[in-house]
């Protein structure tokens, strides 16, 4: 596993693949439960799992890689733990309002399915109308592929645009008393 770092406003986001077969055995679940599921989870404007996808031994064992492993590579803390996670499941039209995830220390989204490039990183210095409009301060879109898996500061405000086609998504919070 390669972890990439990017750098954003400067704000580094990590990322890499997981297998296809993790995205797969997403997909069935989501195909399973998502009838029973609910829109407007606070910010998200399309059906989730709710707070509990870790009640999912998938999503609990991809979690406990994070903790484990990803984490401490990219901060170099150990006794990382994930609070919440959980499905979401996108239909045309759906999005996210603009938020964070403030009271955690680090949130990840693991993009599953998507053709939309939605996910939005904001520069806070637009938010605040510091910046002056340069390249280097705009938001930053991102090109999802499938299975690409991204960690970033929870207190980064993001958002999803109006999605044009079907995206499935797994958030996770993650929190370390160290940090």
């Amino acid at each position: 596993m390669k972890i990439e770092k990017t750098n954003f406003f400067p704000v580094e986001i990590h990322s890499f693949f997981v297998e296809k077969q993790t995205c797969e055995e997403i997909l069935k679940i989501v195909k399973e439960e998502k009838d029973n599921w609910s829109k407007n989870l606070l910010n998200v404007k399309a059906k989730t799992s709710g707070w509990d996808g870790l009640r999912f031994p998938i999503i609990k064992n991809i979690s406990n890689f994070c903790c484990e492993t990803v984490l401490p590579k990219i901060h170099s803390l150990n006794n990382w733990s994930c609070e919440e996670a959980w499905v979401n499941v996108y239909e045309k039209g759906d999005y996210t309002e603009v938020h964070n995830h403030a009271s955690k220390k680090y949130s990840a989204i693991l993009i599953v399915k998507s053709k939309c490039n939605a996910l939005v990183f904001k520069n806070i210095a637009n938010m605040y109308s510091l910046g002056n409009f340069k390249k280097e301060h705009q938001d930053e879109k991102i090109l999802e592929k499938d299975g690409l898996f991204i960690f970033f500061p929870s207190w980064l405000f993001h958002y999803v645009e109006k999605c044009t086609d079907e995206r499935i998504t797994v958030a996770f919070n993650f929190y370390n008393e160290e940090f």
